[in-house]
C-alpha cells in the first residue's frame, strides 16, 4: 500500500482507533499535515484546505458571488445529518439519487463545482463527477470539513506488519471456493485441500468475493456484488530532485487536460504521481520502461524539475471501488441481506473499502459487523 501515497486525516475514526489498538500511536501519530495545493505554470501553489467561500473565490475562474453560495452547504448538512454516518454509509441511501455534478452545479454553480468540490473529493480517489453519487461527497465533507489531512509519521506497512504478527496466519493458500457445510459452518476449498470453518471473512475486492462465495450467496447478493465497479490506477514514485525544498503537499490536478494524473504527493523526500482511468486501464500491460518514461515526462511537463527522474511504477487493476449513483442504495440492500443470512446461521462476513469508502479508513470501517 505504500506506493499509493495514502491520504489520511484526523477524522478517520476507524483507522486511528486501529492504530491505537495496535500500540502504534507513538510510531504513526500525530498525522503529519500535508497542505493542499494546485499546479500553476509549473509551480506548486498552496490553496485553502476548507470550503471557506472567500478562499474558494481565490481559485482561478471562480466568481466571488458564486463562491458565496457555499454557505448553503452547512444548511444542507444540517438537513441531511441523520443520513451521513461514515461508519454506516448505507444510511446515505435516501441521498443516493443524484450525481455529484448535478448536485454541485445546482446548488453552488459550475465553477465552484469544477474548481473546488470535484478536486476536493478526488484527493481521496479520482471521481467522474457525472456518475459519482452526491452522497459520496456529502459523507466525506460531513466527516472531514474540520479535519487535518496528511500522512502517517511512518509507512502504513508498519501497521499491516504489526497486525499480522498478532494472529496465526496460514499463507500461500489460495481459497478457491466456499461451499455449504454443517449448519453454522462453511467449507473452504483450497488448492487440493478443504476444511470447515466456524466463520469466514472475505476481505477481498467485490469481483473476487463473488467468485469465491458464489455457491453460498443468494441471488440478491450476486446481483449487488456483480454491480460493483472499479477504476484502475498506476502510481509513479521518484526521489525529489536534490535542492528542492518546500512543505509536504498534495497537488490537485484538474481532470480537464492531456496529463494523466489525478494528484501528485510531494512528501517524505519523494514525488508520487497517481494516475487514474481511463489512462491507467489503457496502460496496465505496458512495459515498465515505457511506462516509467511516459510518467516521468508527464510529471516534468506539469511540474518541471521536481523529480529526480529515476522512478518506479506500480499497477493497481482494482484500485478504487466506485461509488456512483445507486451504490449506497445497493449497500443498504446488501447489509439487509447479510443480516438476514447471518440470522439464519450463515457465518459469512464481507469486508473491504467497496463497502464504505475508497480510503484506508473505509476499509477498516467496513468490518464493524464482525
Amino acid at each position: 500500500v505504500d506506493p499509493t501515497a495514502a491520504r489520511v486525516c484526523t477524522a478517520d475514526a476507524a483507522l486511528l482507533a486501529l492504530v491505537r489498538a495496535a500500540g502504534l500511536a507513538d510510531a504513526l501519530l500525530p498525522i503529519r499535515p500535508v497542505r493542499p495545493a494546485r499546479a500553476d505554470a509549473g509551480r506548486i501553489v498552496p490553496i485553502a484546505a476548507g470550503g471557506d467561500p472567500a478562499a474558494v473565490s481565490r481559485l482561478p475562474g471562480v466568481p466571488f458571488v458564486q463562491a458565496l453560495r457555499l454557505y448553503r452547504l452547512q444548511r444542507l448538512l444540517r438537513r441531511y445529518r441523520a443520513h451521513l454516518d461514515p461508519a454506516a454509509p448505507e444510511r446515505a441511501a435516501p441521498l443516493d439519487d443524484r450525481s455529484l455534478a448535478d448536485f454541485a452545479h445546482l446548488y453552488f454553480g459550475a465553477r465552484v463545482a469544477t474548481a473546488w468540490i470535484e478536486p476536493w473529493l478526488a484527493e481521496r480517489a479520482p471521481v467522474d463527477a457525472h456518475e459519482t453519487s452526491r452522497a459520496a461527497f456529502l459523507l466525506r465533507w460531513a466527516a472531514e470539513r474540520d479535519a487535518v489531512t496528511g500522512s502517517f509519521a511512518a509507512p502504513i506497512a508498519t501497521l499491516a506488519d504489526a497486525l499480522a504478527s498478532r494472529v496465526a496466519l496460514r499463507t500461500g493458500v489460495a481459497a478457491s471456493q466456499l461451499e455449504p457445510a454443517a449448519p453454522g459452518r462453511l467449507r473452504v476449498a483450497a488448492s487440493g485441500a478443504s476444511w470447515d470453518a466456524d466463520a469466514v471473512v472475505l476481505a477481498v475486492p467485490a469481483p473476487e468475493a463473488l467468485r469465491v462465495a458464489e455457491p453460498v450467496l443468494v441471488a440478491a447478493e450476486r446481483t449487488i456484488l456483480a454491480g460493483v465497479r472499479y477504476d484502475a490506477a498506476i502510481t509513479w514514485s521518484a526521489p525529489l530532485r536534490p535542492g528542492v525544498r518546500g512543505a509536504p503537499a498534495r497537488v490537485r490536478v484538474s481532470p480537464r487536460g492531456a496529463q494523466p494524473f489525478a494528484s501528485i504527493a510531494v512528501e517524505g523526500g519523494r514525488v508520487t504521481a497517481i494516475a487514474g482511468d481511463p489512462w491507467a486501464s489503457a496502460r496496465l500491460a505496458m512495459s515498465d520502461d515505457a511506462l516509467e518514461k511516459e510518467c516521468a515526462l508527464a510529471v516534468d511537463r506539469l511540474l518541471p524539475g521536481l523529480a529526480d527522474g529515476a522512478g518506479a511504477v506500480t499497477r493497481f487493476p482494482l484500485a478504487w471501488p466506485r461509488f456512483d449513483v445507486g451504490r449506497y442504495r445497493a449497500l443498504a440492500r446488501l447489509r439487509a441481506v447479510e443480516a438476514d443470512r447471518r440470522a439464519a446461521g450463515r457465518p459469512l462476513h464481507f469486508a473491504g473499502d467497496w463497502l464504505a469508502a475508497p480510503t484506508l479508513d473505509g476499509a477498516v470501517a467496513s468490518v464493524r459487523s464482525l
